[in-house]
């Protein structure tokens, strides 16, 4: 695929052109559902906390958890390298494949035609698109 691009109507996965179904709209949606779930559970946790009550076990759980993210990114993005890993590596970083969040998994192709500008912005603001919401 040339420039990892495919036609409309079908979307990348795994590095070869696939034809969109109905299963890859309905991908996208629960994605969208889960991505206003969230941001109105931040919202309710935020407004309701009071400052003073929060612990500093609570903060240390906080920046645990999001070494743990970051963690789980770098092996995500360590198992998309194609290299041959060694043995039991190799199956570790099969399983953090999991994880890793790629737009093209989520049926963003299939929803509309997408510029390669348009999907560069939106990989690149989406986190400050959730916050401004």
């Amino acid at each position: 695929v040339a420039c990892a691009e495919c036609e409309p109507g079908r979307r990348r996965h795994r590095e070869v052109c696939e034809e969109c179904s109905a299963e890859d709209r309905g991908v996208f949606a629960i994605f969208l559902f889960a991505l206003v779930g969230l941001i109105l559970m931040v919202y309710f946790v935020v407004e309701t906390a009071k400052p003073t009550s929060s612990s500093k076990s609570t903060l240390l759980m906080a920046l645990a958890g999001s070494q743990v993210v970051l963690t789980v990114q770098q092996l995500s993005v360590f198992s998309s390298i194609a290299l041959d890993w060694e043995s039991p590596f190799a199956e570790i970083l099969h399983f953090f494949t999991w994880f890793d969040m790629d737009f093209h998994d989520m049926g963003f192709d299939c929803v509309g035609s997408w510029t390669p500008f348009d999907k560069l912005s939106l990989r690149a603001f989406l986190v400050l698109i959730c916050c401004a919401i």
